[in-house]
């Protein structure tokens, strides 16, 4: 069997750890950075609290998608992942109303990587390393110590 093969079987049979290190990773802070972003992207982040996040997509003028990201509300700041690609795009065009917007834009792209738990067994698999995340909401969040290492688990199905 192919390494191919057997990375794919326990992918949908068990649990893998995938390197989502390439995604965009961007903070927004400051006095208007919920509000600011809360009127350009599709769904509300007005209302999300410390430790829950939400799937949210950015169109253009037109209604058009541009990019879809995933939302964290962090104590004091907002955490945005999504495909490398469209970070550059999405972080120049946010960095355009700073000087206006009282909020800051910063890329954590190349700072933080970004490892996922794929499949069916994956919240078991993760449990087994002493990590539990409370509430049953997607997309909630929150910091954790592993080893002595500081991290930042999501969960999203």
């Amino acid at each position: 069997m192919t390494q191919d093969m057997q990375e794919y079987r326990a992918i949908r049979n068990g649990a893998a750890v995938v390197d989502f290190s390439a995604s965009g990773k961007l903070r927004l802070s400051g006095e208007n950075a919920i509000p600011f972003l809360n009127g350009l992207v599709s769904n509300e982040v007005r209302s999300l609290s410390p430790g829950a996040g939400t799937l949210v997509a950015f169109p253009n003028l037109h209604g058009k998608l541009i990019a879809l990201a995933r939302v964290y509300q962090d104590d004091d700041s907002l955490l945005l992942e999504m495909d490398g690609i469209s970070r550059e795009k999405i972080g120049r065009n946010l960095s355009r109303f700073v000087p206006a917007g009282k909020f800051f834009v910063e890329d954590l792209s190349e700072d933080y990587g970004l490892l996922g738990v794929e499949g069916p067994q994956a919240e078991s698999g993760v449990a087994a390393l002493g990590v539990t995340l409370s509430g049953g909401q997607d997309y909630r969040h929150e910091k954790l110590v592993i080893d002595s290492l500081e991290v930042r688990a999501t969960v999203h199905r």
